[in-house]
């Protein structure tokens, strides 16, 4: 069987990403694919960037690399500009990741749950809609929360 496939909107999604080359003092903006139709997910635009980063380091790529905060904030703005928060990089969302861990964990919990046909496994199954139930009001809270 052939898997359902999504599509949001008539759209093409992509990214810039600012390269530095520290040899040769050099900048490059280099577009990355995200997909099309379908939104991009803070996962997604995570892996397309440590696969960027990934295809620097393996192919060494003339000496580029991705720029930092800064370098990219300077090059944003076209002048010299103090990068807002310091140096690093802050992380796409760990809250994210976290509630992806707990749906991930649910649709498991209550996939399984549901497939108990036998007789012997309904005490195991009605404890697995429970744990989902349970699972469920984390998330909905912790989604709220968010927004």
């Amino acid at each position: 069987m052939s898997e359902k496939r999504t599509y949001h909107g008539p759209a093409d999604f992509s990214m810039e990403v600012w390269l530095m080359n520290d040899e040769q003092g050099q900048v490059a903006k280099v577009t990355v694919g995200l997909g099309t139709f379908k939104f991009p997910t803070f996962r997604d635009i995570q892996q397309r960037l440590e696969s960027v980063t990934a295809d620097l380091e393996e192919k060494e790529i003339n000496g580029f690399r991705l720029a930092t905060k800064s370098e990219a904030f300077n090059e944003c703005f076209g002048v010299p500009v103090a990068a807002p928060g310091g140096t690093e990089w802050d992380p796409v969302s760990p809250t994210v990741d976290a509630l992806m861990a707990k749906v991930e964990r649910f649709a498991t919990t209550y996939a399984s749950a549901r497939n108990d046909e036998s007789s012997g496994a309904l005490l195991e199954g009605l404890q697995g809609l429970e744990d989902a139930k349970e699972l469920y009001s984390e998330l909905r809270e912790e989604l709220e929360a968010l927004l």
